[in-house]
């Protein structure tokens, strides 16, 4: 009996519809405006940037708090897109440069369509 109610669960949860990230950076149709990207957790904005095709550096990667630091960088530029990072590694700019990028074309993709 357990197994049925657990079986039952999971497919309710499966198919319940449900706040993808996709809904976040996907086309919208006029009229509709986006979600602040600010408002994705952590694995969302990991998948954003994958979306937008910035690839996260094996430095950075390899780190536990990767979802933190990509969800903070995220938050940031979209309040301040032009902010400035006084950062020694070329790596670490290249990327940040990659998601300043990534950020400003989802808002400017998103102000034509509003």
């Amino acid at each position: 009996m357990k197994r049925v109610i657990i079986l039952i669960l999971l497919v309710c949860i499966l198919f319940i519809p449900g706040t993808s990230t996709d809904t976040a950076y996907s086309s919208k149709l006029p009229g509709t405006q986006r979600i602040p990207l600010s408002s994705l957790d952590e694995n969302g904005c990991i998948e954003f940037l994958a979306f937008m095709g910035v690839s996260i550096p094996k430095e950075f990667s390899d780190r536990a708090n990767i979802g933190s630091m990509a969800k903070n960088l995220i938050t940031e530029l979209e309040s301040d897109p032009d902010r400035i990072y006084a950062i020694g590694s070329t790596v670490a700019y290249d990327f940040i440069e990659d998601v300043r990028m990534a950020v400003k074309e989802y808002h400017r993709d998103g102000s034509q369509h509003n």
